[in-house]
Order: structure tokens, then C-alpha cells, then sequence
């Protein structure tokens, strides 16, 4: 849940408030421009949620280097493990064991930055 309302307030046009009345009649008061919404709804979704158009799922052809990034954190004998790896096929890049209080997501957030190492190489970069 926390991961959806980080990228809904990355939007300058949401605003996230809590409130213990909720009336969904609320939510109908924008008006029709000749019967027509004054919004598309999927357009809306297409443009807030979709991917970077910088980011593409066909490998580079020629990539200076070849990425592959991973973060874990399991239960291991009633302990947390946590740590990360980024590596290429055949050299480890960078790989630490993290303190227990991490969680999944921040372990998978300490190895995306773990990623910047290629700032300014053509890079393809493989990740869960």
C-alpha cells in the first residue's frame, strides 16, 4: 500500500487525505462538457501509471554492460536475513548483507541505487 500512495503523491495534481466519512456521491460532482466526462479515466490512468517512455523491455544491442540486480530478505532459524546483490555474469558488482529491521521493499530500493554505478553507459539491467 505504501509503495501506491509514494507514486500518487509524486503527482502535483493528488493530494492523499484521510478522513472517516467517506460518501461516494463526493466523487460524481465533476460536471459533463456536452454529455461527455471532462476527463477520460483510462487516459488518466494510461498517463500517471505507465512506464518511463525512456524504459524499454527489448535488450540494448550493444550494451556496455549487462546488469542483473536482486534483494532479499527472508526468515532464517526464527532471524531476518536481509541483503542485496548487482552483478554481471561473471564479476559480483556489489553485493552487502543489510540489518535485520530492513524490509523486502527498502532492500529492493538499496540495490536499484546500487544500479547508478552505470550513470551514463548504455546498460541493460535485469531485475525481479
Amino acid at each position: 500500500m505504501l509503495k501506491y500512495q509514494a507514486l500518487l503523491l509524486e503527482q502535483d495534481d493528488v493530494t492523499l487525505k484521510t478522513t472517516s466519512v467517506v460518501n461516494p456521491v463526493m466523487f460524481l460532482s465533476s460536471t459533463l462538457i456536452d454529455n461527455e466526462p471532462e476527463h477520460s479515466c483510462l487516459q488518466t490512468i494510461e498517463e500517471v501509471y505507465s512506464s518511463r517512455s525512456d524504459l524499454k523491455d527489448v535488450p540494448l544491442e550493444n550494451p556496455n554492460w549487462e546488469l542483473f540486480r536482486d534483494g532479499s530478505s527472508i526468515m532464517k532459524k526464527g532471524k531476518r536475513v536481509t541483503g542485496y546483490a548487482v552483478t554481471m555474469q561473471d564479476k559480483v558488482i556489489e553485493a552487502k548483507a543489510l540489518t535485520a529491521d530492513v524490509s523486502s521493499q527498502k532492500v529492493e530500493l538499496i540495490a536499484s541505487r546500487a544500479l547508478d554505478r552505470s550513470k551514463g553507459k548504455n546498460v541493460n539491467k535485469y531485475m525481479d
